[in-house]
């Protein structure tokens, strides 16, 4: 079932969403649609969703950014990886 729902939205998104949806050959209300319910069901299904709130942190934003935060550890990690062995000795996870 679905529901009609009328929006007003920046105009950075409109033009964003009208250039999509151009270039997808779709019109601008059937892609808004999927990207919302896209960015729904990413909300819906947060596996880290039952952690809110079952720890303590002086980090005031992490129930909203815990993806970006996981995305830099991440990204820090992969870094640390692939960065060249030093010379003559082993970086982790790299062998020379």
């Amino acid at each position: 079932m679905s529901k009609r729902l009328v929006l007003e939205v920046p105009d950075v998104a409109q033009v964003v969403l009208a250039s999509a949806a151009a270039r997808s050959g779709r019109s601008a209300e059937e892609l808004a649609s999927e990207w919302l319910t896209a960015a729904a069901l990413r909300v819906r299904d947060d596996p880290l969703e039952a952690f809110i709130g079952a720890f303590n942190s002086d980090v005031a934003d992490a129930a909203a950014e815990h993806d970006r935060y996981l995305a830099d550890g991440l990204e820090g990690e992969l870094l640390s990886l692939t960065a060249p062995a030093p010379k003559g000795g082993h970086c982790r996870g790299r062998r020379s």
